[in-house]
C-alpha cells in the first residue's frame, strides 16, 4: 500500500464519528470541534512528515 493511500485511510478512521463515540462524546457541543482537531492534530502532522519523507526518498532515488 503506497503512502497515499495509507495516509487517506487512516484519516477516514479518525474522523468517523460512529468509530470513535461513545455514551457521553457529544459532538454537539459548543467546543467539540476544536478538542477533535488538538487530538487530530498530532496525527495528521505524523503523517504529513512521513508522507514527506517518502516523496523525498523516491525522489532522490530517481535523480541517482
Amino acid at each position: 500500500m503506497n503512502a497515499t493511500k495509507l495516509f487517506i485511510s487512516v484519516l477516514i478512521f479518525l474522523s468517523s464519528a460512529t468509530v470513535l463515540a461513545h455514551s457521553g462524546h457529544d459532538h454537539n457541543a459548543a467546543n467539540s470541534t476544536l478538542i477533535h482537531l488538538l487530538w487530530l492534530a498530532p496525527v495528521i502532522v505524523v503523517m504529513a512528515v512521513m508522507s514527506y519523507r517518502k516523496i523525498k526518498a523516491t525522489k532522490s532515488d530517481k535523480s541517482h
